[in-house]
């Protein structure tokens, strides 16, 4: 069951579905209710998603942003989150690779709160959505360069690159009725 989210950026939602944690998914998309004027956000999601819903982009969480920084010589850009009311509900900072979404490589992502704070609200979410255990992630399939993803991601990953246009293709998860494949 996915859990309420809020607004990623201005003119967007999100819900989130809890995997085994830390992990989760997000699923992002144009909020019906905004009034504003379209935007970067608004324009991005609904180009990624013309041909139809999809995955669109991944990321990587990781407990220092800031030596994430400095490996990839990328500056960490600082984000929040709204709930409905619009009252801030979290931030991180994230590193986002040469050439953003076309690139195909993931973005990483540090929240604002202390690392074993974050695990424990991964662990709530998880078991808010579901009774039984959430299952993992158990492959990423993306198109690219493997030594270009490889050097990006600087750590190993359940990643698996395909030949093709750079971009993920599917997610692998476990469940307990066996594996579930989102493509």
């Amino acid at each position: 069951m996915a859990l309420a989210g809020g607004v990623p950026g201005a003119g967007l939602r999100n819900r989130i579905l809890p995997l085994a944690p830390p992990q989760y998914l997000e699923l992002i998309a144009l909020d019906p209710r905004w009034r504003g004027e379209d935007n970067a956000n608004r324009s991005w999601l609904r180009e990624s998603t013309a041909a139809g819903n999809r995955l669109i982009w991944w990321a990587v969480g990781t407990d220092d942003i800031d030596d994430v920084a400095a490996r990839t010589g990328r500056e960490a850009i600082a984000g929040r989150a709204l709930e409905e009311a619009g009252s801030m509900t979290g931030g991180w900072r994230s590193v986002w690779p040469p050439g953003g979404g076309v690139s195909g490589l993931p973005f990483f992502i540090g929240y604002e709160t202390d690392p074993t704070e974050q695990r424990a609200l991964r662990h709530e979410y998880a078991r808010a959505a579901s009774p039984a255990s959430p299952g993992a992630i158990l492959e990423i399939e993306t198109g690219g360069d493997e030594a270009t993803m490889r050097a990006w991601l600087d750590a190993e990953l359940p990643v698996r690159i395909v030949e093709g246009a750079a971009g993920i293709r599917a997610v692998r998860i476990a469940s307990a009725r066996g594996e579930i494949v989102i493509q």
